[in-house]
């Protein structure tokens, strides 16, 4: 997170640092960053906020990606 920087910017890529911190395993940061006023409902510029992506992420960890894979 830049120096500065609102705690809920948005960075090029449409994520705010808490959604980066995340999905990068960066619990340590993430607590700080909701500390420090974090939004956890706030939504990327995809309209997805965290707690969807984390649902899609394990979503995808339990699901075949290829539909024969169920046969």
């Amino acid at each position: 997170m830049s120096r500065g920087a609102p705690v809920d910017a948005l960075d090029a890529t449409g994520r705010t640092a808490l959604a980066k911190a995340l999905a990068d395993g960066s619990l340590g940061e993430a607590r700080t960053l909701l500390a420090r006023g974090a939004d956890p409902k706030l939504r990327d510029r995809h309209g997805i906020n965290i707690a969807l992506w984390r649902l899609t992420q394990s979503a995808r960890s339990k699901f075949p990606k290829d539909s024969t894979d169920l046969a």
